[in-house]
């Protein structure tokens, strides 16, 4: 059957200077409630390149203080200036299913970026967007739901290929998040927040093959995903085949908790400190019935652990007692990983437990 396209080329078919700012524009005043249903169009050809707000953001579709229901849609080939190349949500409840954000760029968020928004986006998929931050979804001050998407391909200049999230808290399940590249840091994800309260979730989900590395400088920490101040709940997810040119193959956590359960890591790299893991400061922590194996990384070729400054706790007796970054192992497995000057686990200025692991 045929397609209907929404497209903003309405001058020199070569050129995408002379189009219109938004292909959809919805701000409070258009009354878009849940009940609005957006369905089954191409949206392409957005060009938001004015200098000043709104018409700086949204190329493809600007939604602010309304919550229409997205799906089936294809947003492809359209530019922001500044936020949201594909889309662009403010303070708006939106639900985006089965849609394709192809090609899209900007300077924050290549194929969308939310703020202040609980956006939720299901059975979609988010491939080759560009920005400087977010190459695919960037997230601010924002509570986004993610569920069976495909993440992939997407690049950016700074932080997080596919996911950029700042003060927000991502819920991430059942997602593959793969082959996208981070010129600096967080290839896969990078995800910050001053609240150590904040929760990042990534549950049932595959973080693979994706880059953190910068062609001109020794840079690139967080292959797979950069979590910085952040709390971070992994559970039942393969981290494989990731890089960093620095350090954290897989997965970098700084000033960061985390817990891990149930997790595999296959085949990451790095080329300085943490095959799979590089961990420094941050709080108690915990690897609990996870796989470590063949990753590699010049020390600690499965984890790398570094306390950046030490942590003060109360003993049974309720006295103050200075400790290293207590990190705990539990019925882990490592093997085959390879390093060129330690083993598998390189510990300083920490305290680690290990049980029932080998």
């Amino acid at each position: 059957g045929y397609i209907s396209k929404l497209s903003c080329n309405i001058g020199d078919k070569n050129s995408n200077e002379d189009n219109c700012y938004h292909v959809v524009y919805a701000d409070g005043h258009d009354q878009l409630d849940a009940s609005t249903l957006i369905d089954g169009f191409t949206i392409t050809g957005g060009n938001a390149n004015a200098i000043n707000l709104p018409h700086s953001n949204g190329g493809g579709m600007y939604i602010s203080e309304s919550s229409p229901e997205i799906r089936n849609i294809i947003f492809s080939d359209n530019n922001a200036l500044e936020s949201g190349g594909g889309v662009y949500l403010q303070e708006s409840f939106s639900t985006i299913s089965d849609c394709t954000v192809d090609g899209n760029s900007a300077t924050y968020g290549g194929g969308l970026y939310t703020d202040h928004s609980p956006l939720v986006l299901s059975d979609s998929i988010i491939l080759s967007n560009k920005a400087r931050l977010g190459g695919g979804l960037c997230f601010i001050e924002s509570a986004p739901r993610l569920d069976s998407n495909k993440i992939s391909a997407n690049e950016e200049s700074r932080f997080g290929g596919g996911i950029f999230s700042h003060l927000s808290t991502p819920d991430i399940n059942n997602t593959i998040i793969s082959d996208n590249l981070a010129k600096h840091d967080g290839g896969g994800i990078t995800s910050s927040h001053f609240d150590r309260e904040a929760l990042i979730t990534i549950r049932n989900s595959q973080i693979r093959s994706n880059i953190a590395r910068h062609d001109k400088e020794p840079i690139g920490k967080g292959g797979g995903a950069y979590f910085y101040k952040q709390t971070s709940a992994i559970i039942n997810t393969a981290i494989q085949e990731n890089f960093a040119l620095n350090s954290g193959g897989g997965l970098y956590f700084s000033a960061a908790a985390y817990d891990i359960v149930n997790s595999s890591f296959f085949e990451n790299r790095s080329s300085q400190k943490g095959g799979a893991i590089y961990s420094i400061g941050g709080g108690f922590s915990d690897v609990i019935n996870s796989v470590f194996h063949k990753n590699e990384s010049n020390k600690g070729s499965a984890i790398y652990m570094y306390a950046e400054a030490p942590l003060t706790t109360e003993n049974e007796q309720g006295q103050a007692e200075t400790v290293g970054n207590p990190f705990n192992i539990a019925n882990s497995t490592f093997h085959g990983n390879t390093s060129d000057e330690t083993g598998d686990i390189f510990v300083e200025s920490s305290e680690l437990r290990m049980t029932n692991s080998i």
